[in-house]
């Protein structure tokens, strides 16, 4: 049986293991994803004992995806140029870093619209997940992508050193109030709404009507800037499509199967115990 799994800290809350180990056993794949509690000064430890037991792949998340680079054989040049890993994959006896969270938020949102490359966007936070939808979306063509970002310099510097051409801004901070009516789209990429923090948002904002409105966040299902844009007539999506969609692309990733990717969103939604807003 091959194994596979998640390395994090913490990583009791990770929905990964259900949704893989389910895929697992649909498709009847001998294979088993396993959650592994690391933390930093183990991460090294842990590749080298996944290099003896022969684990082939895992997936990364906080707070791992930028200090598991250095413990890799090699890069994807995507996720190369993000400098952050969220899937390993064991390609003949190299341990190989992607990024699947860009690409998964573009295939998420292409369940609700096509993106064009003359589309203006607005991305809310300067963190990884920032990072990797910023790049994935500049890499498909899309030059004008601003952001927004309660402190400037992080954001002028995720900015800056796109190694993509780009003619983005950064949005000056002003008390949370933000007009959001001259994009096309906008992206939430922080943690303020999530659960149980579901009376916050990130920002105070004024959407134009038709636009999309996507927050990253899937706990609560639609958060207060969610709530806030299908109010003022905007498509909304939750975080769901991205996470199982970056799932789908890593599962491809190590099995070449394609995984059961409409079962996996009732999966989370009945783990979740709602109704995913997509």
């Amino acid at each position: 049986m091959k194994l596979y799994g998640v390395v994090g800290d913490p990583i009791a809350h990770s929905l990964s293991p259900l949704l893989h180990n389910y895929a697992f056993d649909e498709l009847d794949i001998a294979a088993h994803y396993q959650p592994f509690h690391i933390k930093n000064d183990q991460l090294a430890a842990f590749v080298t004992a996944c290099r003896t037991l022969d684990i082939q792949g895992w997936n990364v998340t906080i707070p791992h995806k930028q200090t598991i680079v250095q413990h890799l054989d090699r890069l994807d040049p995507l996720c190369e140029a993000i400098g952050a890993v969220n899937t390993v994959v064991k390609v003949r006896e190299e341990y190989v870093g992607y990024n699947t969270d860009g690409v998964g938020f573009l295939k998420g949102l292409e369940e609700v619209r096509k993106v064009n490359t003359g589309d203006r966007v607005l991305i809310i936070g300067a963190g990884g997940a920032a990072k990797a939808i910023l790049y994935t979306l500049h890499d498909a063509g899309i030059r004008q992508v601003d952001v927004y970002n309660r402190t400037a310099g992080n954001a002028q510097n995720l900015l800056q050193e796109s190694p993509f051409s780009h003619s983005g801004e950064v949005l000056a901070y002003e008390e949370g109030i933000v007009d959001c009516t001259m994009y096309d789209l906008v992206v939430q990429t922080t943690s303020v709404g999530m659960y149980p923090h579901i009376n916050v948002s990130p920002i105070e904002a004024h959407f134009r009507e038709g636009s999309c409105v996507v927050d990253i966040i899937y706990t609560p299902f639609e958060t207060k800037l969610l709530t806030a844009a299908r109010n003022q007539g905007c498509c909304v999506q939750n975080g769901i499509p991205m996470f199982v969609h970056q799932a789908r692309l890593a599962f491809s990733l190590w099995t070449e199967a394609d995984a059961p990717i409409e079962a996996w969103k009732r999966l989370i939604t009945n783990q979740l115990g709602g109704t995913a807003t997509c």
